[in-house]
């Protein structure tokens, strides 16, 4: 668990610090106040998350009969719809008042107003999942999760070092959102395998469905061969 919180916090705080490696400051203030601007999207990723967390340990260790099951499933649904749907009216606000509230940081800001709507995509990308990082934690899949988050870091890195000397501000926000498919494509598919249920908002991710016994068989599969 701690691994996954530590990743978390570098996956996104890395982009704000590579920039200082290469950009000038007042360019590295207009960066930094885009990117925490999407606080106001993030928290309600973080607080879905937060009040899940003991929801999903406790269905999870009830979900060994059907209504159990049954039970377990329709939370991380709902968790799925309210973590993605209020993100994406949220930021579409964010993105109509984006100039004014970056205006509120000093002349020049409204410079950032491009670079919040490109780093929403990485934001609504990771909310279309759900909170499932904390899914696979509560459901003792944390070492799938760090290694999720790790993944992720290096290529985050990766793509920054590669974007930002050529693209400048622009070229941190596409590396900082380009690994957000990916992340949602594994985070949603990795509980369908191993769940058998989906988090994902969108309903994309295959092998999710009411338990039986290939969702049995693929949670033996998974406890017994990965995650000891």
């Amino acid at each position: 668990m701690l691994l996954v919180e530590g990743f978390l916090q570098l996956v996104t705080s890395a982009d704000v610090v590579m920039v200082s490696f290469w950009q000038s400051p007042d360019e590295v203030a207009v960066y930094f106040a885009a990117s925490k601007t999407l606080a106001l999207v993030h928290f309600i990723y973080f607080a879905v998350r937060a009040a899940s967390a003991h929801r999903f340990a406790a269905l999870h260790v009830a979900s060994h009969d059907a209504a159990g099951r049954a039970a377990f499933e329709a939370y991380v649904r709902r968790a799925g719809f309210w973590t993605f749907w209020p993100s994406v009216a949220a930021a579409a606000v964010l993105i109509a008042a984006a100039p004014f509230l970056l205006a509120l940081f000093g002349p020049g800001f409204e410079a950032g107003t491009a670079l919040i709507a490109v780093l929403l995509v990485g934001v609504l990308a990771r909310a279309s999942a759900g909170p499932a990082d904390v899914l696979l934690t509560m459901c003792g899949l944390q070492k799938a999760c760090a290694a999720i988050y790790s993944g992720v870091f290096i290529l985050n890195v990766g793509l920054n070092l590669l974007l930002i000397p050529p693209f400048g501000l622009m070229g941190a926000a596409v590396a900082t959102s380009l690994p957000s498919p990916a992340r949602h494509w594994r985070s949603s598919s990795l509980p369908a395998a191993a769940l058998g249920c989906c988090p994902c908002a969108l309903r994309l991710c295959a092998g999710a469905g009411p338990g039986g016994a290939a969702w049995l068989r693929q949670r033996h599969h998974w406890k017994a061969c990965c995650f000891r």
